[in-house]
């Protein structure tokens, strides 16, 4: 308010200027089980399947599968450009073989090069759709972008290091891995435990002999 009456000329300076504002930690910690995610592939209208999966096993934005096109899918090498992401670049996206066969059964006879893999699909029209499967669903709040965080958390859990999360979620620093790459509560609870069962020793550990 004092920012707009400053331009305005209705003030000459801005009393709350040097005034520090609080801050807010507005990262969100939401991921799919496994329960959730049967789910929620149930709601979904068919013709959003494709897409969510892809986002699922890949960590793709919404706008970096809705600008995708076939020109950019290879499927000898098994991976996919993401033209001018959101980090200002571009990266190759490996494919597992989950995608591999979605991308398939989308591709047909052979789509036209320019022609964009997951068609006329609008922003808006997508997020209404996803919106509505998720309260049917009953696994609210949950947004498009938690695919993203699903995927590197999955990851994670699956052992992988930060230099393979950072590479896969095309992340400028390392930092941002702590944001989307959250441990599940079982999986941390295994980890303590490991720290509870006893170890062998040495001798203990070293394979018998007939003389004992």
């Amino acid at each position: 308010v004092y920012n707009r009456a400053l331009r305005d000329g209705r003030i000459v300076r801005n009393p709350v200027m040097n005034v520090k504002p609080p801050v807010f930690d507005n990262s969100i910690v939401r991921y799919l089980d496994r329960g959730e995610e049967t789910r929620l592939f149930k709601a979904l209208p068919e013709r959003l399947h494709p897409v969510v999966t892809v986002a699922l096993y890949t960590g793709c934005r919404q706008g970096e599968l809705l600008k995708l096109e076939w020109r950019d899918v290879d499927f000898r090498q098994g991976m996919f450009l993401c033209r001018d992401t959101k980090a200002g670049d571009s990266r190759w996206v490996p494919m597992n073989s989950v995608v591999r066969e979605t991308l398939s059964i989308l591709a047909g006879e052979g789509p036209e090069p320019g022609e964009k893999v997951f068609g006329k699909l609008e922003p808006r029209n997508l997020r209404r759709d996803f919106d509505k499967a998720v309260h049917k669903a009953g696994i609210a709040p949950f947004r498009f972008h938690d695919l993203r965080h699903t995927f590197a958390s999955r990851l994670a859990m699956n052992g992988a290091n930060d230099r393979t999360l950072q590479t896969l979620g095309g992340w400028k620093t390392p930092r941002m891995i702590l944001r989307y790459a959250h441990l599940g509560p079982s999986h941390l609870q295994e980890a303590v435990e490991e720290l509870a069962r006893p170890k062998l020793t040495v001798s203990e550990s070293l394979p018998k002999t007939d003389n004992g």
